[in-house]
């Protein structure tokens, strides 16, 4: 997913480029028929000195600079939505999907050599599972506790009324 794209930002780099060049050639096409419109007829060139070349791409100006900058970041920002929507989908999607999850990987703790322990969480169940290379296995279900245990003071007054008993 991530080659499609980086290939995606790359066509569109490719083709804001290609465009500034198609437009270069057009704007140099004109200006050599208005260089042709111009040009002194062959007996006085020939008999006139040599004129001195016109550079034929001028430096770029500021406004050819700050398109191209807005080009950049433009790209830049289609390359980095790009990314985020085939990493993480669409938000409409996302939102839809959590809400049917009811499996969900509560806690994993790795044993080595590709075992682990997993804590399952499916609707309001726990479950306890072992992973090994091979086979799944179902260990025990987590249920929350049954009942606190009883008050130490109570446990301290049986505990004293069976040794009076005694």
């Amino acid at each position: 997913m991530r080659k499609l794209a980086w290939r995606l930002a790359l066509a569109a780099v490719l083709a804001l480029t290609w465009s500034a060049e198609l437009e270069a050639a057009d704007t140099g096409a004109v200006q050599s028929t208005e260089d042709k419109q111009t040009a002194q007829p062959i007996e006085s060139a020939v008999i006139a000195a040599p004129s001195v070349a016109k550079p034929t791409s001028p430096a770029p100006s500021m406004d050819d600079l700050g398109r191209m900058l807005g080009y950049t970041v433009l790209v830049a920002c289609l390359a980095f939505l790009s990314y985020y929507f085939i990493k993480h989908g669409l938000p409409i999607y996302r939102a839809r999907n959590s809400e049917e999850k009811k499996l969900h990987v509560l806690e994993m703790k790795t044993l080595g050599n590709r075992q682990f322990l997993l804590v399952v969480g499916y609707e309001d169940q726990r479950l306890l599972l072992g992973v090994t290379p091979g086979k799944i296995d179902y260990l025990c279900p987590l249920d929350v506790p049954h009942s606190v245990s009883p008050d130490f003071g109570a446990m301290l007054a049986k505990a004293t009324k069976q040794e009076g008993q005694a």
